[in-house]
């Protein structure tokens, strides 16, 4: 029984330490609030001032880039 506790204590620990590191994570221009998450990342090139989006786990895999555009299609560049 006693193991029981303790694994039980080390689920909720998880999931309380998950929880809390998910919130503190700051939101990005593609995400609507804290409690609604696009599941992207944001990045801006600094070089050059224009935008792109990854899904980390997504349909295009971790790791890929792609070019964040207006409603008109044009790569979202210069805005720093």
């Amino acid at each position: 029984m006693k193991e029981f506790g303790i694994g039980l204590l080390v689920f909720m620990f998880m999931v309380i330490t998950l929880t809390f590191f998910e919130y503190i994570r700051p939101i990005d221009p593609t995400d609507k609030s804290w409690d609604k998450r696009s599941g992207m990342s944001h990045y801006v090139d600094h070089g050059t001032g224009c935008e792109y989006l990854s899904v980390e786990n997504g349909f295009f895999g971790k790791g890929v880039l792609i070019k964040r555009v207006d409603a008109l299609g044009m790569h979202v560049c210069g805005k720093e």
